[in-house]
């Protein structure tokens, strides 16, 4: 039976840094099930769910402490479940530009979690310019029903208005659930 691991692993950016874990995990027979990576500032963040049999988690847990301390990486690690699907037929992508300022992800979650629509994926960044700190984001974001989806287009819309930010909505296809 399959089981999950997930791990993250962050440290100095380099070379060859992915191939160094991708390789502990090949070496476990555990398969990468999903993956973020990401570098802030000079450091390098990964985090991958794992999936693989009860004897490869081990292993991995097992090798994962000594294997980091070579790497010159932090590492966590977690068990966890598969994620059941739930039925959300209703997908978007939400971009969002504009000048950043503080809070301004808080009330756009607060703003979703209203309207009853779960982020699934999340990506934020500013850039210092001549004149402003410039905010991109970008959310992914489900869903069950249309009125949810309805109400979550309307007031995210409305929302960034207040806030002066450029907001486009992107119909992604539906998820069918098992």
């Amino acid at each position: 039976m399959s089981q999950q691991l997930i791990i993250t692993a962050m440290g100095s950016n380099r070379v060859g840094i992915v191939k160094q874990v991708t390789e502990l995990v090949s070496d476990c027979d555990c398969n990468i099930v999903d993956s973020r990576m990401a570098l802030f500032g000079q450091e390098f963040v990964l985090t991958l769910l794992l999936a693989g049999t009860s004897a490869s988690l081990d292993r991995i847990e097992h090798l994962l402490p000594t294997s980091a301390i070579r790497m010159e990486l932090l590492t966590m690690s977690k068990r966890t479940q598969p994620r059941p699907l739930p039925p959300f037929p209703h997908r978007a992508e939400i971009i969002l530009r504009g000048n950043d300022a503080p809070g301004i992800l808080k009330s756009i979650s607060d703003v979703l979690a209203d309207a009853a629509v779960d982020i699934v994926s999340l990506r934020s960044e500013s850039e210092q310019m001549a004149d402003c700190t410039c905010l991109q984001m970008s959310l992914v974001v489900q869903a069950s029903d249309e009125d949810s989806y309805q109400r979550m287009q309307k007031h995210i819309q409305a929302h960034c208005q207040t806030l002066a930010i450029d907001c486009q909505i992107h119909a992604l296809s539906s998820v069918v659930s098992a």
